[in-house]
């Protein structure tokens, strides 16, 4: 019933920018587990992680055991397909020799898909069993920095609650988790930034407020999710246009639970 919801919101127009061609190759695509399942080469398990290796990656990432193999493929699935859940588009892609930021790297599966076209990419992920993943993946990639802390609005201490890769930042509940913000760690530091990448589970737009100097200044490209709440997209464009109007932003796909984008694509020309 899930893939029928976007059809539902794009017939009663909120249609995202999304044509029919893409709706009708989205409602009728296989499921992501079964997607991702053809985009993973070999599942090898190694102490607690899985060592994975995708199709085209050069070097295989690590997954915990006892985080779910669906949440693996449903990974696999969005990076190495063509979808909604895209972090590059044609319009808006990781450019030779630049500086990434990858917000909420998880696994570190974005950070290992751009890197060999980088200068730099600096994956930030509060999980510590995502950090340890992340250690085993990149050990011998030298321009992959891993920053074991969340991002937001200012510089604090907060709570993580716990649920795999949907782990997300919590006021009350949780394991207590460092956050700094993309200002403290890069702009004040002189670090030029090229391109913006966060999947929070709802918390970019925090992270977005307390990267205000970094967009101000250096225009970097911006790749965020905007599905986890049903007024993220308007919000966060909002915010964007607001600190920086030469921006040009571009709404991707449609969710099943608001009809609203599932990514928020941002750019300078």
């Amino acid at each position: 019933m899930r893939r029928h919801k976007p059809f539902i919101y794009w017939i009663k127009g909120k249609n995202n920018n999304v044509s029919f061609s893409e709706l009708i190759r989205f409602t009728f695509s296989l499921p992501f587990k079964q997607l991702g399942k053809n985009k993973v080469k070999s599942v090898v398990a190694e102490g607690n992680y899985y060592k994975v290796q995708f199709e085209g990656f050069l070097q295989p990432i690590y997954w915990p055991k006892d985080f779910p193999l669906y949440s693996l493929y449903q990974v696999a699935a969005e990076l190495l397909y063509r979808n909604w859940w895209n972090y590059e588009i044609n319009e808006n892609k990781v450019e030779e020799g630049a500086v990434v930021i990858d917000c909420g790297a998880a696994e570190g599966g974005f950070a290992m898909q751009v890197a060999n076209r980088c200068k730099k990419v600096y994956a930030i992920e509060p999980h510590p069993r995502f950090v340890e993943a992340m250690k085993k993946a990149f050990f011998n990639i030298n321009n992959v920095e891993i920053l074991p802390l969340g991002v937001g609005d200012k510089i604090t201490n907060m709570r993580r609650l716990d649920d795999g890769i949907m782990s997300k930042i919590d006021n009350d509940k949780g394991i207590q988790v460092e956050i700094n913000t993309i200002d403290n760690l890069f702009y004040i530091k002189n670090i030029k930034v090229n391109f913006i990448k966060a999947d929070l589970e709802g918390f970019e737009l925090s992270m977005l407020r307390g990267a205000e100097n970094t967009i101000k200044t250096w225009k970097p490209k911006l790749s965020i999710t905007t599905y986890h709440n049903q007024d993220d997209y308007k919000n966060i464009s909002d915010y964007i246009k607001q600190i920086c109007p030469e921006y040009i932003i571009k709404g991707v796909g449609i969710t099943d639970s608001f009809g609203t984008p599932v990514m928020l694509h941002a750019w300078v020309k």
